[in-house]
């Protein structure tokens, strides 16, 4: 049993599951938005295509979950200034592709920051990444 209450959204970016699903789907969420992945319990959501672009890939998951999402619009806003949000941020540093790597010390520098702001960091990853 948890200690912390369930978070009221996760979305899983990290692919079709399933073991990115069941390990999200153990937090209990509320709401999970993913692809649908029958074998790790989730029947939700629409269904994975092998090598489609990513942009429409992530375009596709919002909408299908009826959140707007226009793959010529990639900026990312900044949000209303609030208070620091509460609970734990989750850096995934790794990528099996070394292309989509991003150098190990500007997650950390992200990660410093995001510290320094109060937030909980978690790091996820494999040694493979």
């Amino acid at each position: 049993d948890r200690p912390d209450p369930p978070p009221d959204l996760a979305v899983n970016l990290h692919g079709r599951g399933p073991q990115s699903h069941r390990l999200l789907a153990a937090t209990r969420p509320r709401r999970l938005l993913a692809f649908a992945n029958p074998d790790a319990g989730h029947a939700d959501g629409p269904d994975w295509r092998p090598g489609e672009h990513e942009v429409d890939r992530w375009c596709r998951l919002l909408h299908w979950y009826g959140i707007p999402a226009d793959r010529a619009d990639l900026a990312l806003r900044r949000p209303p200034a609030g208070p620091t949000p509460a609970g734990v941020s989750v850096v995934h540093p790794g990528s099996k592709i070394p292309a989509k790597r991003w150098p190990a010390g500007r997650f950390a520098a992200v990660a410093r920051a995001l510290a320094g702001r109060g937030h909980r960091v978690v790091i996820t990853g494999s040694a493979d990444e």
